[in-house]
């Protein structure tokens, strides 16, 4: 009986501790997105970039472009190919032209507003029926100011504290 009681309990206290942690490191996340874009506010841009031209420049010799890039307040614009307001912390994704990166600009929750509803006006029907909410494909061109944070090779390259500046194109 004991054996049951322990396999249970730890059935149950598992599972509840990881979700806790995943819930703390995601609270933590979007603090940080807060204090970024916080931190950047009246920080003038020491580049403005394409999502493809950062793209282009991390393609041709990583290591260059991250020493380049990493740490510096960026204006970066670009078509959005989609938005993950379910994540911790939300983030945008811009359009590719290369399947090697991905440019993310990770944002804190107070920027939810603005782009749901830049999306919302600009979003495109491409035959989903209802479309969804979380893969919108847009024609509009946004420029969003971050920083150039940590990437992950072959996968994406992420711009943290985003916030919204202005619709470029529609």
């Amino acid at each position: 009986m004991y054996k049951v009681l322990l396999l249970i309990f730890v059935a149950i206290v598992v599972p509840l501790g990881i979700w806790g942690l995943i819930e703390l490191k995601n609270y933590f996340n979007e603090k940080n997105q807060q204090d970024i874009a916080n931190e950047i506010k009246d920080v003038s841009p020491a580049y403005e970039v394409t999502a493809m031209q950062l793209e282009s420049e991390y393609d041709a010799n990583e290591e260059a472009a991250q020493e380049k890039y990493k740490g510096e307040v960026v204006l970066i614009s670009g078509l959005l190919r989609g938005y993950r307001r379910s994540s911790s912390p939300p983030l945008i994704i811009f359009i590719s032209d290369d399947w090697l990166w991905d440019v993310r600009c990770r944002m804190p929750n107070s920027q939810v507003e603005t782009i749901n509803k830049i999306i919302k006006e600009h979003r495109v029907p491409v035959g989903i029926s209802p479309p969804q909410p979380n893969h919108p494909i847009t024609l509009v061109s946004v420029q969003m100011k971050g920083v150039v944070g940590s990437h992950k090779s072959l996968i994406f390259i992420e711009l943290d504290g985003c916030t919204f500046e202005q619709i470029l194109r529609r």
